[in-house]
């Protein structure tokens, strides 16, 4: 069942709720009215009847003729006469046993309120009227009475029927509306918030997962393992020289080049695998149930595809790519571990020149040992403990010398001195490599 549905079956079941409960305090009210009106209208007649009475009776009519019914006696809206004394026998009355036994119900209600000359009563499962007055020239009292139209359930809705058809009407039209209303807020707000999460575990300019939706969907396979082991690859992607794409054509190219690179890595992978990118020019994989061989094969493809030629905003651009691999659970087994070695891999793959490298201990350049030699590099340049070797460059033929080559020299004031090939890594990788070159 649509959520549409669901609130109009709501609003409509409420409203009628509502028109139940108004209807009947509606009706409630109307019959209480009408009751009123009729005693009022009963006691306003009592006298001028009570006075055609007694000239009846001055003209030598007898109780019953005076008391007779008239032609409307057969109706349920005839109006019944009953003569009592002060004390409340019954002089005279209609031959109906029920009505008597009605009046005799009368009697002993009104009983402790002589003064009670009007009211209504229930009786024999009908509603009644009645009125008392005074007949002059005698000393008795004439109280008529006549069946409620309240005791007529269906008056109420044939009088009311069309008005609370309408009412029923209008209020399922607005129970319709307002469920469409409120349904459209409800699948607005579900829309907008699906967008924000769309945005908080993609990315914004390619639609691809982002870190934090490459991190949850490793969890998950990681926490699977339990149930369905499976061997997979962690791939970690960087384009080379993006950076001289974005300085030279500008970053509107350079996003058009990272939508298409995107295109050809999914074009690529299988149903199950998933690419992310990461940021700026790097993507990350992952590649499931596959074994390294497998993994080697897909990333082969994949580079191959990202540097075949790519037509971006009116150019001709020639870009590869650089791939680092780590294997679950060769090369860790849990997602930090993963993410880092894929990393260091694919700088290795950089360093190296091969493009494709998987996960080795010899490719750590950051240990513990070199993050702080890297500290001390810092250091170094800043007080002065570099030194040039100027090495010269002699022609045999000439016997004269050519020129030289500065060879740079860190002369660590506790290791002593340190060859460039232990420390130039170092810098590089650690964003030093601008500092050393200017000193």
């Amino acid at each position: 069942m649509s959520l549409r549905l669901k609130l109009l079956l709501a609003f409509a079941l409420g409203e009628l709720l509502v028109l139940i409960f108004f209807g009947y305090i509606a009706y409630d009210t109307a019959k209480l009215t009408n009751l009123n009106n009729e005693i009022g209208l009963l006691t306003s007649v009592a006298p001028s009847i009570a006075d055609h009475a007694t000239h009846d009776l001055k003209d030598g009519k007898t109780w019953e003729s005076t008391l007779s019914p008239d032609d409307n006696n057969n109706q349920e809206d005839a109006i019944h006469l009953f003569v009592n004394d002060q004390q409340g026998n019954l002089v005279a009355k209609p031959e109906s046993l029920a009505l008597t036994q009605v009046f005799n119900q009368l009697n002993e209600d009104v009983a402790g309120d002589s003064k009670k000359r009007s009211g209504s009563l229930h009786a024999n499962g009908s509603t009644y009227v009645w009125s008392r007055a005074a007949m002059p020239d005698h000393n008795y009292q004439l109280t008529l009475l006549r069946k409620s139209q309240v005791s007529h359930e269906n008056i109420f809705f044939k009088d009311m029927g069309v008005s609370l058809i309408v009412a029923a009407v209008i209020m399922l039209w607005v129970a319709s509306w307002a469920a469409m209303y409120v349904s459209m807020l409800i699948e607005k707000l579900d829309e907008q918030k699906n967008i924000l999460k769309h945005r908080t575990l993609h990315d914004v300019l390619t639609g691809l997962p982002n870190r934090a939706l490459l991190n949850d969907r490793l969890q998950q396979i990681i926490r699977m393992q339990d149930r369905l082991p499976m061997q997979f690859a962690v791939c970690f992607i960087d384009l080379n020289r993006f950076k001289d794409v974005n300085d030279t054509l500008g970053h509107h190219v350079g996003d058009d080049l990272l939508l298409e690179v995107s295109k050809r890595i999914k074009s690529k992978l299988r149903k199950d695998d998933t690419v992310a990118r990461l940021g700026g020019d790097e993507f990350a994989l992952i590649l499931r149930n596959i074994a390294a061989e497998n993994a080697r094969l897909i990333a082969e493809n994949i580079l191959q595809e990202i540097e075949a030629p790519l037509l971006v905003g009116g150019h001709k651009l020639f870009i590869s790519g650089s791939m680092g691999i780590a294997m679950f659970p060769q090369h860790g087994d849990n997602v930090q571990v993963l993410l880092k070695n894929a990393d260091v891999a694919m700088y290795a793959a950089k360093r190296v020149g091969t493009n494709l490298e998987f996960y080795d201990n010899n490719q750590e350049v950051f240990t513990r040992d070199n993050l702080a030699l890297t500290h001390d590099l810092r250091e170094a340049i800043d007080h002065d403990q570099l030194e040039l070797y100027y090495q010269p460059k002699y022609d045999i033929a000439t016997q004269k010398v050519v020129g030289v080559e500065a060879l740079l020299r860190w002369n660590h004031p506790v290791i002593g001195y340190i060859p460039p090939l232990d420390f130039i890594q170092l810098a590089e990788y650690s964003s030093l490599i601008h500092a050393l070159s200017k000193w």
